[in-house]
């Protein structure tokens, strides 16, 4: 009976594994592939001197595929 328990652990030990390195691979490896980036620039004669230079980010559309299933 205790080897059928020791066996289960040792299981679903492996299977957290593979859950988690896979979670990982697909973070790291695939998904940074898919980003995209835009740069524009904001000319403006009301904007004072102090804005020079400022890079303003935005991140928007993160599940954009998973919500709307477009490729």
């Amino acid at each position: 009976m205790k080897h059928i328990k020791v066996r289960t652990w040792v299981k679903l030990i492996f299977a957290l594994i593979v859950i988690i390195s896979g979670t990982y691979y697909y973070g790291r490896y695939i998904e940074l592939k898919q980003f995209k980036t835009k740069e524009y620039k904001i000319v403006d004669s009301k904007l004072p001197n102090n804005f020079y230079g400022l890079k303003i980010v935005q991140i928007s559309d993160i599940d954009y595929k998973v919500v709307n299933d477009k490729k």
